[in-house]
């Protein structure tokens, strides 16, 4: 297996952590560990899928010897870039068009037809941020809170303002 990652165009910095591509190659499933974010995930046998923010580690379901393209969002700018709740799509994974509706249908059409599904996709996603809310910055500040360190959650809350539970 291998895995490839690509930068995001500068356009879609606020939004994207990575856009990536992975050969399965002969491997079998790859274990995914949760990290908070959302991925759109496109393979020819599994379609157009949004992946929503994980709790535990799974497995992929990934055919082997199949090409998977993706786009990592960073935590806060799924919901923004694609106008969808991350809360409903916790531990999911469903077809875009489910969660965004023809949008997500059409994109699915052109991955499907196209020859460079990383560059139709990013293109796709660079056209989407033209009218994007930024992500939400209380999501950013709270990551930057919780990262590498061994601070209480409610101290945390405290400082960005917000409950625990809203934390």
């Amino acid at each position: 297996m291998s895995i490839r990652e690509h930068r995001p165009p500068t356009v879609l910095a606020d939004w994207l952590h990575r856009a990536w591509e992975r050969d399965a190659g002969g491997d079998g499933p790859a274990r995914i560990l949760p990290d908070g974010c959302i991925d759109v995930v496109f393979s020819p046998s599994r379609g157009l899928r949004l992946i929503g923010p994980n709790t535990v580690a799974f497995l992929s379901d990934v055919v082997p010897g199949e090409r998977v393209v993706g786009a990592r969002m960073v935590p806060g700018g799924a919901p923004a870039l694609l106008g969808i709740g991350a809360e409903a799509h916790l531990d999911r994974r469903l077809p875009l068009r489910d969660a965004i509706g023809d949008a997500g249908a059409r994109l699915e059409q052109r991955l499907y037809e196209g020859r460079d599904p990383v560059a139709t996709l990013s293109s796709w996603l660079a056209w989407r941020s033209l009218g994007a809310p930024a992500p939400d910055p209380l999501v950013d500040a709270a990551i930057t809170q919780l990262a590498g360190c061994e601070q209480r959650i409610a101290r945390i809350a405290g400082k960005l303002a917000v409950s625990e539970r809203s934390l």
